[in-house]
């Protein structure tokens, strides 16, 4: 074997060897993932809606799709490095089909997890009949924007050269950070503004409808997810290894997010339907039909 190709078997083996160092932070974060999605499942089982059956529904797709991307990833870190070695024409065909797996399931997970943030914004509005104005209008269409641009030029990022695809991860990664400090700043705001208008008008014997509990969710969710997804900027500039291996761990991330306010909200609602009470907690996960049934 000539140096060339000792110094590129050498470099794959170190390629791999990060490579297997973010899957197994990537598997300990699906591993928290899990451990909420499947309780939350199991906490929405009793009172059978269709909004309810809906959030299963996703919940299950979410995690069905988290398994299948650590799937293929172990696949390519595993397989791929074998099939070079031992027969290089279909080690290359190989390559081509899991790099194709690999960036069908992170684009499809975040397009999930963001229209969930995106559903969010919209129930708080329709909610609290925030939405009339020329302001709340604009409010209305901004995260959904965001929400094209991410899912878009993640698409986008694997179908380019190399120099478009180092744009369009950054594009999509920025957009994906925009979009969750907007919604959690302005669910926020929100809530906070219903709050003081509730105290304004009822004083000292204002109902206890969860702002504060709903609030203290986004911010655990928040500060989950966009620290992470800040670091896989910062990944992107350093190189491209380090920005997929960052990126898989942030995947993992946002699903545990997502999946954090579900339980949380699960897990409250559950406590209140026991108590025999409704809240705005109830309104901002199930809301229309469910929360007129109730």
């Amino acid at each position: 074997m000539s140096a060339t190709g000792e110094t590129s078997c050498v470099q794959q083996l170190q390629m791999n060897m990060w490579t297997s160092f973010g899957m197994v932070i990537t598997a300990l974060f699906i591993g928290s993932f899990l451990t909420l999605a499947v309780p939350s499942m199991y906490i929405l089982s009793p009172r059978q809606t269709s909004r309810r059956r809906l959030w299963k529904i996703y919940i299950a797709i979410l995690i069905a799709a988290n398994l299948g991307y650590e799937a293929v990833c172990f696949l390519w870190n595993t397989y791929r490095i074998t099939y070079a070695l031992v027969n290089p024409v279909n080690g290359a065909k190989f390559s081509r089909a899991l790099a194709i797996c690999c960036s069908i399931f992170p684009v499809f997970i975040v397009a999930m997890t963001d229209a969930i943030i995106i559903w969010r914004c919209y129930t708080i509005q329709e909610t609290m009949g925030l939405g009339s104005s020329r302001l709340g209008r604009v409010f209305y269409f901004f995260p959904l924007c965001l929400w094209v641009v991410t899912t878009g030029a993640a698409g986008a990022a694997f179908i380019g050269d190399t120099h478009l695809v180092t744009i369009f991860q950054t594009m999509a990664v920025v957009s994906n950070i925009l979009l969750n400090v907007f919604a959690t700043c302005f669910i926020i705001t929100r809530l906070l503004l219903h709050r003081r208008m509730l105290v304004a008008c009822f004083g000292e014997a204002t109902p206890d409808i969860g702002h504060l509990r709903i609030v203290n969710i986004l911010i655990e969710s928040a500060a989950i997810n966009i620290p992470i997804t800040v670091v896989g900027v910062i990944g992107l500039a350093v190189g491209p290894i380090f920005g997929d291996i960052v990126g898989a761990i942030a995947v993992a991330c946002q699903s545990f997010a997502s999946v954090l306010i579900f339980h949380r909200i699960a897990a409250g609602r559950a406590i209140g339907y026991q108590d025999g009470t409704d809240s705005l907690t109830t309104r901002f996960d199930l809301h229309s039909s469910e929360h007129a049934a109730s």
